[in-house]
């Protein structure tokens, strides 16, 4: 099963967002209104100038200026830097059958220690997220899902018919959260959140680039909601994703379990 993210609001509710956002500009933009360099923020940024000034083996970082359109007939220059780098995905990984969580541990370099987290890679080439996805679950944790993991290791079985697969596959039930960015105000780097819930799997070898040192563990859900210190926003909010889903899951169990009860019991005449 696949359950992609809620729909995107509505027109309606943008525009009521939209007539206040520009209420309580007004008077801002009323003093800089004489100077003709009011911003116009309905409008579309137009990249004047960028030039490469570094290049790694996983990002790139480009100088750039960009041309903000206002009010006016005329636009305003600002100078920004931009990180290039790939889109990748971040997965939290259960267990169904044993209620277990699968944890790593790696050195990250941002905070310069071994560091908990979750399943993550980039996506290569034009992959869409469900393929990086099962790829990586492949790859990094050995978990090759029944009838799902080679299909997303073909090249040529297109990410739409691995879709379908996973909509209609038993085996695995799939949470995509949604595709954010980490920090645009500097890079333009896409992450998918997606939760994979294994019902049945099987595990062969990893593989691992040659610089990557991965530990990896399973958890049961209060040491992963409490005791384990995660460092990553990311990380931290397909936690709370999941336990928001595990209550509502407790939830709608109680509710079956009621409603169970209440139809099989027999309700004296009198009533």
């Amino acid at each position: 099963m696949l359950n992609l993210p809620v729909s995107q609001p509505s027109g309606a509710a943008l525009e009521r967002i939209e007539k206040r956002l520009q209420a309580t500009k007004a008077a801002e933009n009323e003093t800089q209104a004489s100077s003709g360099s009011v911003v116009n923020m309905l409008g579309t940024p137009q990249i004047a100038r960028s030039v490469e000034t570094y290049r790694g083996a996983i990002f790139s970082v480009d100088d750039r200026t960009v041309q903000l359109p206002t009010t006016a007939d005329i636009s305003i220059d600002i100078p920004r830097q931009i990180v290039h780098h790939s889109p990748a995905v971040i997965l939290l990984v259960h267990d169904v059958s044993r209620d277990a969580y699968l944890v790593e541990r790696e050195y990250r370099v941002g905070s310069n220690s071994f560091s908990f987290g979750f399943p993550a890679g980039l996506r290569d080439n034009q992959e869409s997220a469900l393929q990086s996805a099962f790829r990586e679950l492949a790859e990094e944790t050995g978990i090759v899902v029944e009838g799902i993991a080679h299909l997303a290791s073909d090249p040529d079985f297109a990410a739409k018919k691995l879709q379908h697969a996973v909509e209609a596959s038993e085996n695995v039930d799939v949470d995509v959260l949604g595709t954010f960015y980490p920090s645009s105000g500097m890079s333009d780097e896409q992450v998918t959140l997606l939760t994979l819930h294994l019902k049945k799997f099987h595990v062969e070898g990893r593989h691992f680039d040659a610089d990557e040192h991965v530990q990896s563990t399973w958890v049961s859900w209060k040491e992963l909601s409490e005791v384990i210190p995660f460092q990553g926003s990311h990380t931290n909010f397909l936690i709370l994703n999941e336990k928001l889903h595990r209550s509502r899951r407790i939830q709608t169990s109680h509710a079956q379990a009621m409603g169970t009860i209440l139809s099989t019991s027999s309700i004296p005449e009198s009533f």
